[in-house]
């Protein structure tokens, strides 16, 4: 009975979590994309270091192939939807283990 409560539990603060991640991480980049002034007052785009040439350089030179694609997945993970999706899943995962074990306890006590 405990963990059909905590499978609800867990569910609810996920998606909860994931939403407000989700909403979050919009307005971040909302607030990113838009332009920006240097102190003269001249709008200007910023480049996220991640986008730059050398930068995607310099860690293949450190790091090889395999650390050019481990720092491209990282950057994709911090995301707003694909972090969103992580928590959301990871709490349905555990919600549903819960709901499993609650089951397997309440045929072993009957």
């Amino acid at each position: 009975m405990v963990l059909r409560y905590a499978g609800w539990a867990v569910l609810l603060l996920g998606c909860l979590a994931a939403a407000g991640i989700f909403l979050q991480g919009l307005q971040a980049v909302q607030k990113q994309n838009g332009l920006t002034t240097i102190g003269s007052g001249w709008p200007t785009y910023v480049l996220p270091s991640e986008d730059l040439k050398r930068s995607s350089r310099d860690a293949e030179l450190y790091y090889g192939k395999t650390g050019v694609m481990l720092v491209e997945f990282w950057n994709w993970c911090l995301q707003p939807e694909p972090l969103a999706l992580i928590v959301a899943g990871s709490s349905v995962l555990i919600s549903l283990c819960c709901f499993h074990l609650s089951k397997r306890f309440r045929q072993l006590q009957r």
